[in-house]
């Protein structure tokens, strides 16, 4: 099983960009909930701690698409270096006001500076891979071991941060975050050599991900050839100078990965408080980890396998597994059922991201993709933050299991959409060009 990923890591400086880009996002699921927990310790002031890192989060969002247009144009190094310096002093400080109680508006302040900084560390990794990679499903391979990264972080990343803040120091949790964002970013942009080239020059990818094995596969019948006839003169997104936030398909694709962010944050705040009220606070750990258990073992699977289904039906199928699978929440509850039932879920949460991540390179031009697939991971950040205030809530006036019910509904809406705009993905993912 692990023959693929052997393969893709023993292209020059493939192994070295991808270790680095693990420690450079590690702080992505770390930062926010020890900003939590380190205000809140510092102020007793919960809203003013969620506050903080909502503002973080908020900036992130609005700013790291701007951010990757700049590296698509300028290159990783020339940007990121600046802009991850500016992230970090901004933490820094932060950390620092808070220890010393400075009035709570420079909270703010230092938060929004480091969010507008930090970028997308998810978005600069595969957009490396698609400059190194030729082969389309050497791609699929790397762009599936990149999610499975992914959820290592998330898995692993809120656990240290916690554990420094409550058994160390509340200063810790978030100290360690900016260190391996320091190294891991520093590291990685130090490896010119797999720098992708900028604005969008010519490489060793091919800038398709999976057009072979899935184009191939499905001769169109007369009536896919009538349907996408009228598509071939469409402007790709990101032409003429415009945003490929614009492009109908990248759009859908985004919001339905806020969706999926939302499922992510409501199912934190769910289980957490699902746990405490059952005595269990110790299993919330567990019970989440479940979740992202099942997605690292289907993103491996995932990885492995050469489809002939077209990515943009795998990722509408994927997400209708999601819906299916968390559906089940709102009959479960008991502990053990809740641990099998997130376990099961999280096989469909890898494949979607990778289908997703995978369409934004198919659509997007080479000369965009770093913010094309910005705006996908970014995307996810603000669902994680409005599903988690929107749990909470409910988890305050109805009762934690009640929690659960935003994770299903998001993760329902998120098929619905994807399902709804199908029509759309098929006919841009058919216009697209044979090659860049």
């Amino acid at each position: 099983m692990l023959r693929p990923y052997r393969t893709i890591l023993r292209h020059p400086g493939a192994a070295g960009f991808s270790a680095a880009g693990v420690l450079a996002r590690l702080p992505i699921s770390m930062v926010t909930i020890a900003i939590v927990l380190l205000i809140s310790s510092a102020y007793d002031r919960y809203a003013v701690a969620g506050g903080v890192a909502a503002v973080y989060t908020i900036a992130q969002a609005l700013c790291a698409p701007r951010l990757a247009v700049l590296v698509d144009r300028h290159g990783q190094a020339r940007v990121m270096r600046p802009a991850i310096t500016l992230a970090l002093l901004g933490l820094t400080a932060l950390t620092y006001l808070a220890a010393i109680r400075a009035p709570a508006a420079w909270l703010f302040v230092t938060a929004a500076l480091a969010g507008a900084a930090v970028g997308s560390v998810p978005a600069l990794v595969r957009a490396r891979w698609n400059a190194l990679v030729s082969d389309p499903r050497e791609l699929h391979t790397a762009y599936s071991l990149e999610s499975v990264f992914d959820e290592l972080t998330f898995a692993l990343g809120p656990v240290v941060a916690t554990f420094l803040a409550t058994e160390v120091s509340p200063v810790f949790g978030l100290v360690t975050g900016i260190v391996a964002a320091g190294i891991g970013s520093y590291w990685f942009l130090a490896q010119r050599g797999t720098e992708p080239p900028a604005g969008g020059g010519e490489s060793g990818g091919s800038g398709r991900a999976e057009a072979d094995p899935a184009d191939t596969a499905e001769p169109a019948d007369t009536a896919d050839t009538a349907d996408t006839a009228g598509t071939r003169g469409m402007a790709a997104p990101g032409s003429a100078g415009r945003s490929v936030i614009r492009s109908a398909p990248i759009l859908l694709v985004s919001v339905v990965f806020v969706f999926l962010g939302v499922v992510f944050g409501a199912a934190d705040v769910a289980t957490v408080g699902y746990t405490e009220e059952l005595g269990r606070k110790s299993w919330a750990g567990v019970v989440l980890g479940a979740l992202a258990a099942g997605s690292l073992v289907a993103g491996l699977l995932y990885g492995t396998h050469a489809f002939v289904t077209p990515v943009w039906k795998r990722f509408v199928i994927s997400l209708g597994a999601l819906a299916l699978g968390s559906g089940l929440l709102i009959v479960t509850h008991h502990l053990v059922a809740v641990f099998a039932v997130m376990l099961v879920t999280g096989l469909a949460i890898a494949p979607t991201i990778i289908a997703g991540n995978s369409l934004v390179q198919e659509l997007v031009p080479r000369a965009r993709l770093t913010e094309g697939l910005t705006w996908v991971s970014t995307a996810i950040g603000v669902g994680v933050a409005a599903g988690s205030s929107m749990s909470g809530l409910i988890v305050d006036r109805v009762g934690a299991h009640s929690g659960y019910l935003v994770v299903v509904a998001a993760a329902v809406l998120g098929a619905l959409l994807a399902l709804a705009g199908a029509p759309t993905l098929r006919r841009h993912y058919e216009a697209r060009p044979a090659a860049d």
